[in-house]
């Protein structure tokens, strides 16, 4: 099972990717974030996710720019 991440900032868009992956039989999706913050805090909690899929103009920190932070604390 492949353990996914979402990071988006449009709720509806986010919900409807999370129901849709949690549907299929390879994926379990249990990370979801409004904003890179958000993802950074629950990372503190949890083992991180083998894929990310990220928005790359969310507010705050954008998804560019949180990539070298996810280089550095999930280096896999």
């Amino acid at each position: 099972m492949l353990n996914l991440a979402i990071i988006e900032d449009d709720l509806d868009f986010r919900d409807g990717l999370q129901h849709y992956l949690r549907a299929q039989p390879n994926f379990s999706c249990d990370w979801v974030a409004g904003s890179m913050e958000e993802f950074f805090e629950q990372l503190q909690t949890a083992a991180p996710p083998e894929v990310i899929l990220m928005d790359t103009g969310l507010p705050g920190m954008s998804g560019m720019s949180g990539m070298p932070l996810l280089k550095k604390n999930i280096p896999a």
